[in-house]
């Protein structure tokens, strides 16, 4: 039957509960269609962990009893869409398949969107650090330095200024993440994640306990998609506890935590649309 009118949908079929989670396992599934009562016991038993395990799988419970409480059991246990077995079935059934393909298809549409939003490639990311000569470039992931920033120096003592005025205060250094216009430019801004290290290389005492700086770029035209930077408490405190000297500060090092950055804004951004769908 749904061969019929859904053709190009393909379908695997189990024929009882024991066999779903093995089944489920072996490959990428969108849609689960479950009978709610199997000789070995009920479907809703099973649901939970299942939608746990696979949050995205859209589930319809296929059923002879018509009483709302049921129903109302079976969304609670994490069914999308419940569809009676009564002299309708068949279109109910069709209805609720071409609904999960339209989410399926707009999830699909959602992800290519993150995708391309948060591609780390198109956010430039540095380190900078106080030294006794002022502030000074440890690292950064790019050639050039983005539209209106090409004067390096002036680009580096504006920056560094900026940071110090806008997070210390005489002598006290504040640490955690600010957001800064970034300097002549027009197209972006920075987030700056502002943190203390151990400064084995450091020639002023003071600085033995250095004053970093991971700064990202966020282009203006994605701006008002990123996420506040409250919501960017997790990847600070993996920054600081992973590093425990300047000498961690390296290219490979710094990758890894740009990836692991970009992976946690992908997945708020996914957080945020599921709640929306």
């Amino acid at each position: 039957m749904l061969e019929e009118y859904l053709p190009n949908m393909n379908l695997d079929k189990v024929f009882n509960l024991k066999e779903l989670p093995d089944k489920l396992a072996q490959k990428r599934y969108d849609v689960l269609i479950l009978d709610l009562l199997f000789p070995s016991g009920s479907s809703l038993d099973l649901l939970p962990d299942l939608c746990k395990e696979y949050p995205d799988l859209i589930v319809i419970i296929a059923s002879g009893q018509s009483k709302i409480r049921v129903a109302l059991n079976a969304m609670n246990a994490g069914a999308n869409y419940y569809v009676v077995k009564d002299e309708g079935f068949e279109s109910d059934l069709v209805v609720a398949l071409r609904n999960a393909d339209h989410q399926i298809r707009t999830r699909r549409n959602l992800e290519r969107m993150i995708s391309n939003i948060f591609d780390q490639s198109l956010y430039p990311m540095m380190v900078l650090k106080a030294s006794d000569v002022g502030i000074e470039e440890v690292f950064r992931d790019f050639d050039h330095f983005p539209e209106n920033l090409s004067n390096e120096d002036i680009f580096i003592e504006k920056i560094g200024l900026s940071l110090l005025v806008g997070i210390g205060q005489g002598a006290e250094y504040h640490t955690g993440i600010y957001q800064f216009p970034a300097a002549q430019s027009k197209s972006y801004s920075l987030i700056d994640f502002a943190f203390q290290l151990i400064d084995e290389s450091a020639t002023d005492p003071r600085l033995k306990t250095g004053y970093f700086h991971l700064v990202l770029f966020i282009p203006n035209s994605v701006k008002t998609l990123f996420p506040p930077i409250n919501e960017l408490e997790s990847f600070y405190h993996d920054l600081t506890s992973t590093l425990n000297t300047a000498s961690d500060l390296t290219g490979q090092h710094l990758a890894i935590l740009k990836s692991d950055l970009f992976y946690e804004l992908k997945e708020i951004a996914r957080s945020r649309s599921k709640a929306q769908l």
